[in-house]
């Protein structure tokens, strides 16, 4: 690829200049000017494609099509299950028809009235072999990636509200990542068959690791008896109680203002604080 900018085109509402064509030939074609490999093959679903942009596009290129678009021959005869009717226009434009439950149109600038059979459920939920375009075929067949990581990438959703709205690409481009280094890992380890889940709070923990080395300032815990604002900022699961060999005078205790001082003593400390409480005094001293 070329220039990373033109990798993809966010839609940020009408504009009010006169364009050339609709909003989908004009994302096709600037999309298309990122492409460095020439063999390759294009499906557009039927919001992109039309009959001038397969006519005009300089790759191969196949796509499922509205009637009421621009150039699209009607079709008079009506069709049974399995049969389809291909005309081809002055630019060599395939337009077929085919006859699924509901009527199918595609455009084509690299197929012609080639037939193959493909596999449909009938109403008895048995799978039936009937007749099929080739173009049809092999629309459905590579057709659905951006639909396929769509839905793997709303899996585990991780965007937020915000009135930002460079938030909301960001994390839909870093979930995209997420998902691409997934399926790479995968075919580089054919035995190692990780789930999505766990390689993603895998590669959360490195994220935070590595933002934890690279913080300019770091939290430094201080030495002695921290006050009570720290107390409640730091995590309670690090305060455990620890049994030592010497009793020693619950801190506490101590310090209650009752009138007179406790001499109540313990063989137990706060393993964060370093500090003796006794079994009743350890879940107020922390709270």
């Amino acid at each position: 690829f070329g220039n990373v900018a033109t990798h993809f085109n966010i839609y940020c509402g009408k504009k009010t200049s006169p364009q050339d064509g609709p909003l989908g030939e004009r994302v096709v074609n600037k999309l298309l000017k990122s492409v460095v490999k020439k063999n390759v093959c294009f499906c557009f679903d039927r919001f992109f494609s039309s009959a001038k942009l397969i006519n005009e596009i300089e790759y191969p290129a196949v796509g499922t099509c509205m009637k009421n678009r621009k150039n699209i021959p009607k079709s008079v005869k009506k069709l049974k299950r399995g049969e389809s009717v291909v005309l081809n226009n002055q630019f060599g434009t395939a337009c077929i028809v085919w006859q699924d439950t509901k009527e199918v149109l595609c455009l084509s600038n690299c197929h012609c009235n080639q037939i193959s059979t493909t596999q449909r459920k009938a109403k008895t939920c048995e799978k039936l072999d009937i007749t099929c375009p080739e173009a049809i075929k092999f629309y459905g067949k590579y057709m659905g990636g951006v639909d396929l990581s769509d839905q793997m990438v709303s899996t585990y959703d991780i965007n937020r509200k915000s009135n930002k709205w460079w938030k909301k690409v960001f994390y839909k481009l870093l979930q995209s990542a997420c998902v691409n280094s997934w399926i790479i890992f995968k075919e580089i380890r054919h035995k190692d068959k990780l789930p999505y889940f766990e390689f993603l709070s895998e590669v959360a923990e490195d994220l935070i690791e590595i933002g934890r080395k690279n913080a300019p300032i770091k939290r430094m815990r201080s030495y002695g008896r921290p006050s009570k604002s720290v107390q409640s900022l730091v995590n309670i699961g690090d305060h455990l109680p620890v049994e030592c060999k010497e009793r020693r005078r619950c801190v506490r205790c101590a310090n209650q203002k009752t009138g007179k001082l406790k001499e109540k003593r313990t063989r137990f400390l706060c393993k964060s604080c370093n500090i003796a409480l006794c079994f009743e005094c350890f879940t107020p001293y922390h709270t």
